[in-house]
């Protein structure tokens, strides 16, 4: 499988860990501050020992598949495992190196496949006391490049009712990467996933099973 913008999506990565971790203090200005008397809030990332999820897993070049397959992330008591198959080709990522299962997840998707459409570092501060309302929307900059967050609605996977967010990050260079997802409040990992690049390639990973 060919991944034409691997490094550039290392790369955002990389400028979103150095922004979120400089502006995750930051107040909100464009969230709505109305009242609600049961809020949702969404951690990302903050995983559940001996849970499990299964996602579908699809790249288009301008609108034509160039790769699919599934993946299956199991999350144990601390080892995480990362598996699948792609192409009709397997992989397995496991890691065990750590007590904490978080970190434990953190280095085994870094060195997946799949790190690019499911993994993003500015999601571990970027969503500090927001609230998952349809029309919110925030927004962080650092040194030329920007993030913008907007909660648009609403879908289901794998019959988990989740708030559809885009995120848009435009880099110093005015390159621009849309990053939809569908999350919701209890499960740490997205429902959906969807990469877009301006050059027409897209990653796409939705979810099929979520086990507890």
């Amino acid at each position: 499988m060919k991944y034409k913008n691997i490094w550039k999506s290392i790369a955002f990565l990389l400028a979103s860990v150095v922004m979120i971790s400089t502006l995750a203090s930051c107040e909100d200005d464009n969230s709505d501050d109305t009242e609600n008397n049961d809020p949702e809030t969404w951690e990302p990332y903050q995983l559940k020992a001996n849970t499990s999820y299964e996602y579908d897993f699809e790249v288009t070049d301008n609108g034509t598949t160039t790769s699919s397959g599934n993946v299956i992330i199991n999350i144990g008591d601390p080892e995480v495992d990362i598996s699948g198959t792609i192409d009709g080709v397997p992989f397995n990522y496991s890691n065990n190196n750590f007590d904490d299962i978080n970190q434990n997840f953190i280095a085994a998707v870094s060195q997946s496949p799949v790190a690019v459409v499911i993994y993003q570092p500015a999601w571990m501060g970027a969503f500090s006391n927001q609230y998952l309302e349809v029309g919110n929307s925030w927004s962080y900059n650092y040194d030329n490049n920007s993030f913008l967050f907007e909660i648009t609605g609403k879908d289901t996977y794998a019959g988990y009712e989740g708030f559809v967010m885009k995120t848009t990050f435009t880099n110093a260079e005015d390159e621009t990467v849309i990053w939809n997802s569908c999350v919701h409040h209890e499960i740490p990992l997205p429902l959906m996933s969807h990469v877009e690049y301006s050059e027409g390639e897209e990653y796409y990973m939705e979810l099929t099973g979520y086990q507890e």
